[in-house]
């Protein structure tokens, strides 16, 4: 993914190759194109990274600024979330889509309007019958 940023603070092109380089130590950024000319900073990830972390890697002096320009930072950590729990749900989604076949197909449960109702509860609570 790719996010341009304001990045304000520079001054000249030894700047701009410094934060070029501090940007790029940062794991999982792959690429940064800087812009003293329009102050902004175009950054290639393989994962999103906050917005604290990339203002830590410039340095907590303050001379470099960096702000979202076109994107949500909320906005990311909630698609990442999901992306990061995906699979998961995707699997037990499949499971009980899965287990409720069966068991519809095999007619142990009769669907009605006020929930499941099992039809023979002597197969899981034998000692009911006794």
């Amino acid at each position: 993914m790719t996010h341009t940023y304001q990045l304000t603070g520079m001054t000249c092109s030894n700047c701009e190759s410094k934060v070029k380089s501090s940007l790029l130590t940062l794991p999982d950024i792959t690429q940064v194109e800087v812009s003293k000319e329009n102050n902004t900073a175009t950054i290639t990830m393989e994962k999103h990274i906050a917005l604290t972390e990339l203002q830590k890697a410039l340095g907590t002096d303050g001379k470099y600024k960096i702000s979202a320009i076109d994107h949500n930072e909320h906005a990311e950590i909630a698609k990442s979330w999901f992306q990061t729990y995906k699979p998961i749900l995707l699997i037990f989604f499949y499971i009980t889509i899965v287990t409720l076949l069966i068991q519809f197909t095999r007619s142990l449960i009769s669907w009605t309007g006020c929930g499941i109702l099992w039809q023979d509860s002597s197969l899981y609570f034998p000692f009911l019958n006794s």
